[in-house]
């Protein structure tokens, strides 16, 4: 089982990149899942990760 979100957040350092965002509804259309899929634009600067900066699963926290 896992989570299905269907809404966005964006921090306050990040509100001023959103280009975009909009429910796409054939996923849910489809009976491929009860959500509608979001998608969400953001404006980014291109920025290459090391392995080194990855986060480990066990330092993520969502609440």
């Amino acid at each position: 089982m896992g989570y299905c979100y269907d809404y966005c957040h964006v921090g306050a350092a990040l509100a001023d990149r959103v280009g975009g965002c909009a429910y796409l509804h054939e996923t849910r259309e489809l009976g491929l899942t009860d959500h509608a899929e979001v998608r969400l634009e953001l404006a980014l600067d291109a920025v290459r990760l090391s392995y080194g900066d990855a986060v480990e699963p066990d330092e993520i926290a969502l609440f």
